[in-house]
């Protein structure tokens, strides 16, 4: 059980820091996998009003122990994108990466 857990803590860590989905796109996706980028370097480069902004939150609930008891990984970011498109792309994978309790924003501009 404590190497259960301390395998899923490892998970949950790196993606809570931040850690992007792979780059790679499975065949037929909708969208390309894209990076989040940093809302302040983004908007001194573009202008702020060039920024597309959005946040997410979600989780993935997994087999946890040998007694079905589920365990949850949990995920939050707020990047920000130079365009709707690579937003759009960006939202589209956090919620397939994470299909449980879901909350989010659309991608707004002006991040």
């Amino acid at each position: 059980m404590r190497i259960v857990l301390a395998a899923l803590l490892v998970v949950a860590a790196t993606f809570s820091a931040g850690a992007a989905p792979a780059p790679n796109t499975p065949p037929g996706a909708p969208y390309p996998r894209v990076q989040g980028g940093d809302c302040t370097a983004l908007k001194a480069k573009l202008g702020a009003n060039a920024v597309w902004h959005t946040w997410f939150k979600g989780q993935l609930d997994t087999p946890g122990d040998s007694n079905g008891n589920l365990s949850s990984i949990y995920y939050y970011d707020d990047p920000c994108f130079a365009s709707l498109e690579t937003c759009k792309a960006w939202l589209y994978w956090a919620q397939t990466d994470w299909p449980d309790m879901m909350q989010f924003q659309r991608c707004r501009e002006g991040g």
